[in-house]
């Protein structure tokens, strides 16, 4: 506990408070620490979601993980379940239709 407290940097007594709201949680909680001095945040974290009652430990954790899955892009695009099919991609585009287009738009006009 000791060692927690040399951490901290003296700052035991002081905490600093965060309202989030989940819809922008990575923009809102940058907001909150981008400009903060390091010491003030060395000290407990009360974060607390908006149009939420809950608070504490199990919110500050919440939103840890949250921010952890927000960073993890084969998770927010629903994992690698299943293997990309170069076939079955080129089978839906259709690049020779693109060509046409193009063609005439640049030929013909709109």
């Amino acid at each position: 506990m000791r060692m927690l407290e040399e951490a901290r940097g003296g700052n035991k007594e002081k905490s600093y408070k965060m309202l989030i709201v989940r819809s922008d949680l990575l923009e809102v909680s940058f907001e909150h620490i981008v400009d903060k001095d390091p010491a003030l945040l060395r000290g407990d974290l009360l974060l607390q979601f908006k149009h939420e009652e809950a608070t504490g430990p199990g919110v500050l954790r919440e939103w840890f993980f949250l921010s952890l899955y927000l960073q993890d892009l084969d998770k927010m695009l629903d994992g690698s379940g299943t293997a990309i099919s170069v076939d079955d991609w080129k089978a839906h585009t259709n690049y020779n239709y693109t060509k046409k287009m193009i063609i005439k738009y640049l030929c013909f006009g709109r």
